[in-house]
């Protein structure tokens, strides 16, 4: 029962992303919450669109690429 709430918990896509990318790093679904919790957006960029530019774009947050180059 315990197991089920904490899976429930996290919307499907957010899980999928929890089971490819955190889950083989042995992150917690606790952890995981907790990083999620500090998520501010989620931004989808169209093909070819730049997200940033090294050394000239100022890196002050964690970002995650979950598809594309």
């Amino acid at each position: 029962m315990f197991l089920h709430v904490l899976t429930s918990s996290i919307p499907s896509k957010r899980n999928q992303v929890y089971i490819a990318l955190f889950k083989p790093l042995r992150v917690s679904r606790r952890q995981f919450r907790r990083v999620l919790m500090c998520m501010r957006n989620v931004r989808h960029l169209k093909c070819h669109e730049l997200y940033a530019h090294e050394k000239v774009t100022k890196v002050d947050s964690l970002s995650l690429v979950l598809s594309g180059k």
